[in-house]
């Protein structure tokens, strides 16, 4: 079955129910992207020290997001004072954000992240993978309802940020994704 969201059509894999009312929804994995819609390249390993760059998602429809996880690989190995394997960490770090009714709010209290340890100071929940040889990929993971009590919600047109002001280039995979349900 093919549902439309905005201009797209989607092939619906699974309706599950939208809760306290009749709404239904399709379950959700969106990547954050310089479009914002989930379209374009989704690794952002590029170097924005001199200029910042903005990744996000725009909710099309309500968007109900029950986890928040940053994929960060790099080739050579990674230690708690680094971001990724970059050595010392970040200068200007990055930052979380949501966009409601056009305020945007910081998120993680404001905090910045500037290397791997800073992940672990907001979130226990992390993976580090060791693939044959040295590459390494570290994966923060927030599960919202279960660490805060309640997913979060966007409606539609409002937005999850993550600003980037530094060099990622040393990185193989920079990736911030969201899941839940759209509704």
């Amino acid at each position: 079955m093919l549902t439309k969201i905005g201009d797209e059509f989607v092939e619906a894999v699974a309706i599950v129910s939208g809760g306290a009312s009749d709404e239904m929804g399709v379950p959700w994995h969106s990547f954050l992207t310089v479009a914002g819609n989930g379209t374009g390249a989704y690794n952002h390993n590029g170097d924005y020290s001199t200029t910042a760059a903005e990744v996000f998602y725009q909710a099309p429809a309500k968007y109900v997001i029950h986890t928040v996880f940053a994929t960060i690989a790099d080739a050579s190995a990674m230690n708690q004072v680094d971001y990724g394997a970059i050595a010392g960490g970040l200068t200007n770090g990055v930052t979380l954000w949501i966009m409601k009714q056009g305020v945007e709010i910081p998120l993680l209290g404001g905090l910045v992240i500037k290397n791997n340890q800073q992940w672990l100071n907001v979130t226990p929940d992390a993976l580090l993978t060791n693939f044959p040889g040295v590459p390494q990929s570290f994966i923060p993971v927030f599960r919202l309802t279960e660490g805060y009590g309640s997913p979060l919600v966007l409606n539609p047109g409002e937005r999850f940020i993550v600003k980037l002001h530094d060099d990622f280039t040393g990185l193989v995979d920079h990736t911030f994704t969201l899941r839940g349900t759209l509704y």
